[in-house]
């Protein structure tokens, strides 16, 4: 049997191992002053054991009715198997993306949210922002509960924080 060496354990540990450790944010402003998103959970009211898809289709489009000219955004992670993703769509353009194996389906319905607000803040200022109010929707419960929690003290949710805190700063035009 061959000894394992350090050489080959460099070679071991760069071949089978690759980890992505994103440098840490802070927000600008300290935590405690950081206002919890808006976000609605009307549609949590109803057991989804007991009621119809059509009571979810009405009440949903009676939220979406109380915000005009918003561009919606949609996200969502699944995991099968052993393989996640994701995926977010702002307006009419959509955007997949596989993720590691390894990670929950909180961490990849987090990073959909991550990726649909880091793509809105670099879409350049004539084609989406600073003009348009974006309304993001999800279905993952745990994801949207951590995100209203200013404290919540998730890398992804703490960087969450800090692009809504970035988009709320932008002025309108």
């Amino acid at each position: 049997m061959r000894r394992l060496t350090q050489r080959t354990f460099a070679a071991f540990t760069s071949t089978f191992f690759q980890f992505y450790c994103p440098p840490p944010i802070f927000p600008t402003i300290p935590t405690w002053a950081i206002p919890p998103p808006t976000i609605v959970l009307k549609l949590c009211s109803f057991p989804k054991s007991c009621t119809n898809a059509i009571v979810y289709r009405s009440l949903f489009l009676e939220i979406l009715s109380t915000f005009r000219g918003v561009i919606l955004c949609f996200t969502d992670g699944s995991k099968i198997g052993n393989h996640t993703g994701f995926t977010f769509s702002i307006g009419n353009r959509t955007f997949a993306h596989h993720h590691r194996n390894s990670v929950s389906i909180f961490t990849v319905e987090l990073r959909a949210i991550f990726q649909c607000l880091e793509k809105i803040f670099s879409t350049p200022p004539p084609t989406l922002l600073p003009s348009h109010t974006f309304l993001i929707v999800s279905d993952s419960l745990s994801t949207l509960s951590a995100i209203f929690n200013v404290h919540f003290t998730h890398p992804l949710v703490t960087r969450i924080h800090t692009l809504l805190t970035t988009l709320a700063s932008i002025p309108s035009s």
